[in-house]
């Protein structure tokens, strides 16, 4: 028995509409696409409020080459931290997103990552991720200085 056309059609829709058509694969999950981005996915999401623990598997410079590449998984990443800082999150301002943010000063401007972030949003991120690597370098700067005095410095003057 054939089918009329309109029925046709309508099956179609229906099957693109729920996004199974032919080729259609489903699309990859933060989680699915890098490790690095599901570690800070779920930092962001269970622990706000604490540091995001450094990943041991990916550093400053795997971010660095993956802003140079302008990989998926950096924006996912950049845009997941500079989010969570511009709302205010300690797990961004500390930890792993420190990781993303030296990639994302070492472009030198403020990017709105291929539109993910509008112009308010690319300022305020930039300013907090800047502040973020600051505030890294001068705690390794004194935890140094800590570890490793140095001499003894005379408090009187002969």
């Amino acid at each position: 028995m054939p089918r009329s056309v309109p029925s046709v059609l309508l099956a179609a829709l229906v099957i693109l509409a729920a996004g199974c058509g032919p080729g259609d694969a489903p699309e990859a999950t933060p989680s699915e696409a890098a490790p690095g981005v599901a570690h800070l996915q779920a930092c962001l999401n269970d622990a706000p409020t604490e540091p995001c623990p450094a990943n041991p598997d990916v550093d400053g410079a795997y971010w660095t080459a993956q802003q140079e590449a302008q990989s998926v998984a950096y924006l996912d990443a950049a845009e997941l931290c500079l989010r969570a800082a511009i709302d205010g999150h300690r797990a961004a301002r500390e930890g792993a997103c420190v990781d993303v943010y030296q990639a994302y000063v070492a472009e030198g401007v403020r990017s709105d990552l291929g539109g993910r972030l509008d112009e308010t949003e690319a300022r305020r991120g930039y300013a907090k991720a800047r502040i973020a690597l600051q505030r890294q370098r001068s705690q390794t700067f004194i935890d140094g200085m800590r570890a490793n005095p140095g001499p003894d410095v005379p408090q009187t003057i002969d």
